[in-house]
């Protein structure tokens, strides 16, 4: 009879077997985020995953529940990379700062404005960051409604430029959108005067100036709780 060992197949002596690649949750949320930025969320799966990994399917789940919490985790990881609200600072400075910095975390990381927008995320950061804005405010004589609408607007303003510049990060920075480039001067001349005003480059400082515009109008009309 036939066997591995009579057809000269069997294992070299001494050899050592392949150990089983080992996987562990911060790997399996590493690979998808990475997949997220590389293609698109819509990209990511359990299957997906476990192949950039080398390991089957089943691996995945001694660790992730399902989809549903592989996203979760993905949002909660990136969002923990958000700086601590500084509370030395002004509570609209403050604001600005982190909203800044959360919409450049969704623009490097693709597919996470787009996570955001499904799902309301409770990442210890940005409920950290909730309670001191709202516990500043409330200092300052915001009402409970203003504030919690100033930090909705905050949200929605920050989720609109990241999608706005996920979609536009592989442009160079003095780079003109195709239809503010070839506009004609003369049927356009206010657009053509700002022109450089529309460049990539722009796009962050102005994010940063309607912020802090958004929130001087907030601190201008306090209505005393």
């Amino acid at each position: 009879m036939c066997t591995l060992y009579t057809i000269g197949l069997s294992p070299a002596v001494g050899a050592e077997m392949p150990r089983p690649r080992i996987v562990d949750v911060d790997k399996i949320v590493g690979a998808a985020l990475d997949i997220a930025d590389e293609e698109g969320l819509s990209a990511v799966s359990m299957r997906t995953v476990s192949e950039r990994l080398g390991v089957v399917p089943m691996a995945l789940y001694r660790h992730i529940d399902n989809k549903e919490d592989l996203l979760n985790r993905m949002a909660d990881s990136v969002l923990s990379m958000l700086p601590e609200m500084a509370r030395d600072l002004d509570w609209r400075a403050g604001l600005v700062e982190l909203f800044v910095a959360l919409r450049d975390l969704m623009v490097q990381h693709h597919g996470m404005a787009e996570l955001m927008l499904q799902r309301t995320t409770g990442a210890p950061t940005m409920l950290r960051a909730a309670e001191t804005a709202l516990l500043a405010m409330e200092a300052d004589g915001v009402s409970a409604h203003q504030a919690v609408t100033t930090l909705a607007m905050l949200q929605w303003s920050t989720l609109g430029a990241a999608l706005h510049g996920t979609a536009r990060a592989a442009r160079e920075a003095n780079e003109l959108p195709p239809a503010i480039a070839s506009i004609d001067a003369a049927t356009y001349p206010a657009i053509s005067r700002a022109e450089s005003e529309f460049s990539e480059g722009s796009r962050r400082d102005q994010f940063r100036d309607g912020l802090e515009g958004l929130l001087n109008s907030v601190g201008a009309c306090v209505r005393p709780a």
